[in-house]
Formats: structure tokens, sequence, C-alpha cells
């Protein structure tokens, strides 16, 4: 191995180094932005699943999946509460069901608009700052309107 090879793989360390720093920070913003987002799903969706309207083991389960679809893993439209049993016994389980009935829940529109953000090119919105401000006014919001 030459020099030019052992600066490269110094360089490409150091730059695998700063990528998992900057890993670490993103994944701190992360956990609290799903957080945030639980809060707003489960007051939205009325702190029930959504198929079978049991209020225990609430999970968020993405309409397009993340790994397909990493763009939509923030967005609240791609998102519905499910319980543990409807989540991974019939959504992860039965997907032609599912993608059936999620047509009976969830609005048309919300549908066709992550359809479209879904086949769109780029990353999404990404920048954790303002999601967090958006997903924080849009709890305040819908907690006045419960009132």
């Amino acid at each position: 191995m030459n020099s030019l090879h052992l600066n490269e793989l110094v360089y490409n360390n150091y730059i695998l180094v700063n990528v998992l720093i900057e890993f670490t920070l993103i994944k701190h913003e992360k956990k609290e932005l799903k957080s945030l987002i639980r809060q707003f799903i489960l007051l939205r969706d009325g702190e029930k699943c959504r198929r079978c309207g049991t209020s225990e083991k609430l999970q968020c389960s993405h309409i397009y999946s993340v790994g397909a679809y990493k763009k939509l893993e923030f967005d609240t439209d791609n998102i519905v509460i499910l319980c543990f049993k409807c989540h991974f016994l019939f959504w992860h389980k039965e997907p032609l069901a599912a993608s059936e009935w999620i047509k009976t829940v969830v609005d048309k529109k919300i549908l066709d608009r992550l359809k479209l953000r879904s086949q769109q090119t780029g990353k999404g919105m990404r920048d954790f700052k303002i999601l967090k401000a958006m997903l924080s006014q849009q709890i305040k919001n819908h907690e006045k309107s419960c009132i």
C-alpha cells in the first residue's frame, strides 16, 4: 500500500468519524421528533387503535414504510396509530388487506398527497428544528381545538 492510499484511508476514516458524530446528534434529535410525532398522532387519532379501537399497546405505524420512503418518516400524514396486534399481525402480515383497509380510514386527499410525496425526488424535509417547531405547533393547535 502506498502513501496515497494510506492518506485516502486516513481521510476516509476522518470523514467516517465526522459522520458518526453527526449521526449521534441526529439520533438524539430524531428521538425527540418521534416523541412529538407520537404525541400528536395519539391526539389526532383519539388515543385508540384506528383498526380495532383498543387503547392498549399503541404504536405509530407508517403507511409508506420508512425503509423505502425515508423522506416520509416524519410526515404526520404518513402515520396512523395501531395497537401492537393490528400493527404486526395485520399491517405487516397482510399487506394487501392492509392497503385496502387504509383507504377506508384515511381521507383520499391525504392518501393522494402522500402518493405524490412518495414519488418526489430528494430527501424531503429533514431540517429537525423546523420539523420540531411544526410538530409543536400542530400539538398546540390540536389541544386548543379539543378544549
